[in-house]
């Protein structure tokens, strides 16, 4: 689940995402996008309606950032990235190997970042390594 504050007023409201708990959390292409590793997927959360879709991802989805047109999600118990397209919310069946464990994605500039705990780093994904579309 995540929280919505107005700012306004402090009112809270709770929107459900499915599943135990939300993991990673970022906002780009114009939605929230949330993590939610015990169903392998990633609910595309929109700000003004606050309706849900949920999006299919690899084994344990846990980072997620937003560079450009699409959503890079770091699945950590398969040491991949899935890619999604912001415009049409569907998941790419080619994944990208990463080291082992990664755990959150970042986006800066034309950069994409993952940490990948299991191998100590902190890396760049070079484009060419983005998969099919990226």
């Amino acid at each position: 689940r995540v929280v919505r504050v107005d700012p306004a007023d402090g009112a809270r409201r709770t929107i459900r995402l499915g599943g135990r708990e939300a993991f990673g959390l970022t906002a780009g292409g114009g939605a929230l996008w949330a993590t939610v590793p015990d169903l392998d997927s990633v609910v595309r959360l929109d700000p003004r309606s606050l309706e849900t879709a949920t999006i299919a991802v690899g084994d344990g989805p846990a980072g997620v950032g937003v560079l450009g047109r699409d959503v890079w999600v770091a699945n950590q118990r398969e040491s991949t990235l899935s890619r999604i397209d912001v415009g049409t919310w569907r998941a790419s069946p080619e994944r990208t190997l990463v080291p082992a464990n990664p755990t959150a994605v970042a986006a800066g500039g034309d950069t994409l970042w993952v940490t990948c705990v299991g191998a100590g780093q902190l890396q760049p994904v070079p484009e060419g390594f983005r998969g099919p579309g990226a």
